[in-house]
C-alpha cells in the first residue's frame, strides 16, 4: 500500500454508495447494514456490507476503488474483521473466480444446509446468476 489505510468500523452510508458507484459495484448500503472500510485521506477507498441474519453475518459487496486495486486493501480489510468482535461467524458467497482469494485470507467452504432458510435462498438465487457460487465462512476470532 502505498499511503496507509485507517479501519473505519461505522462507513456512512453516503461515502459507502459513493464507493460502490465509483467500483462499479451492484452494491447499495443501507442504514441497517455494518459498514466497514478503509480510508485514505479521507476518502473511502474499499468496503464493505455485512448484513445480520439469525446465526451469521453476511460479508457482501467487498470492493475497492479502481485506482487503488492491486495494493492489498481487499485483504488488509479482511484482516480487519477480527476487529468487530461479533458474536456470529462470517458467511460470503464470492463469485468463483474469488474463492483463492478468500481462502487465503480465512474462509473456507461452509455446507450451505448449514444456513438460515433467508440465507440458503439468498444463496439459491445467487447461482441462479453465477454459476459456481458457493458458501464459505470465516469464524470470528471472540475476545
Amino acid at each position: 500500500m502505498n499511503t496507509r489505510a485507517t479501519f473505519i468500523m461505522d462507513a456512512s452510508v453516503i461515502a459507502m454508495n459513493r464507493l460502490y458507484k465509483a467500483s462499479q459495484d451492484s452494491g447499495r448500503a443501507a442504514p441497517h447494514n455494518r459498514l466497514i472500510g478503509l480510508q485514505q485521506q479521507d476518502e473511502l477507498v474499499c468496503g464493505a456490507r455485512l448484513v445480520e441474519y439469525s446465526q451469521h453475518w453476511l460479508l457482501r459487496n467487498l470492493c475497492t476503488l479502481p485506482s487503488r486495486r492491486q495494493q492489498g486493501l481487499a485483504a488488509s480489510l479482511l484482516q480487519q474483521l477480527p476487529k468487530l468482535e461479533l458474536s456470529k461467524p462470517i458467511i460470503t458467497f464470492p463469485l468463483p473466480h474469488l474463492d483463492a482469494f478468500y481462502l487465503k485470507h480465512g474462509f473456507a467452504p461452509y455446507d450451505p444446509q448449514q444456513l438460515c432458510p433467508q440465507l440458503q435462498q439468498l444463496l439459491r438465487q445467487t447461482r441462479r446468476k453465477h454459476s459456481g457460487i458457493q458458501a464459505m465462512v470465516s469464524q470470528p476470532q471472540l475476545g
